[in-house]
């Protein structure tokens, strides 16, 4: 077999569960539809492969396919570049993926950073422009914009989920730190305050980095309490 030097080795592999999972997240992924397929193409620009569909595994809050090659060699791979290999047309068109896990096609991965430890709410953490690379470990009171609402699929069934968009992220204490943009699932919780665009809400939560499916925000915010909607 050709050299698969390109193959970016999975870090945390699970394997499906049963034959039923298998078939829901292939569904949910768009590798087929009613009769399951197990045998698929993984392509190069100068090559093609026959792999297998083996488990998935999470990056950065969104999930990445597994594949086997017939040597047994591993590879992660995003499913919607993985449902694109299997067109006939593949390779004519380049597509553009902001979400491929570490990997282009025809190159290899660049190692993964080390991941700094979190810290306390009374220290300041540094930012970037797009990411803040520490966040605090503790729950932390925060203000923040509401952005939007938007859904995203759930890989595990035909539902979405609901989701807030938030902008001007604030870590308020002694010092204001901001954050930028984050998100959150649009619980039973946050519905209850009946919120629209451009409210200004304070809460106390924990935040952690994520990733927002098809979306560049990168951060999180877990279980918000003690909300409070900024009446102007």
């Amino acid at each position: 077999m050709s050299n698969l030097s390109f193959a970016i080795a999975p870090t945390a592999f699970q394997a499906f569960d049963n034959e039923a999972q298998y078939e829901e997240t292939g569904r949910a992924w768009g590798l087929f539809q009613k009769t399951p397929k197990h045998e698929f193409w993984y392509k190069t620009r100068t090559e093609k492969f026959q792999v297998t569909l083996e488990g998935y595994e999470e990056h950065d809050g969104f999930l990445s396919a597994v594949v086997a090659f017939t040597d047994g060699t591993q590879t992660c791979i995003h499913p919607s570049y993985l449902k694109e290999m299997q067109s006939p047309s593949f390779g004519k068109e380049q597509l553009e993926l902001t979400e491929v896990t570490g990997e282009s096609a025809g190159t290899e991965a660049k190692p993964a950073p080390v991941k700094k430890a979190p810290e306390k709410c009374t220290k300041k953490p540094a930012a970037s422009k797009q990411l803040v690379v520490s966040i605090p470990e503790d729950k932390c009171h925060w203000q923040a914009t509401i952005a939007g609402f938007t859904t995203v699929p759930n890989p595990f069934s035909d539902d979405e989920d609901e989701i807030v968009l938030l902008k001007d992220v604030k870590l308020l204490g002694e010092d204001v730190v901001p954050y930028g943009e984050a998100w959150c699932s649009y619980s039973k919780t946050l519905k209850k305050h009946e919120l629209q665009e451009e409210d200004v809400l304070t809460f106390d939560a924990k935040m952690v980095k994520k990733k927002l499916t098809n979306h560049e925000n990168r951060l999180k915010i877990n279980n918000p309490s003690k909300i409070k909607k900024n009446e102007n």
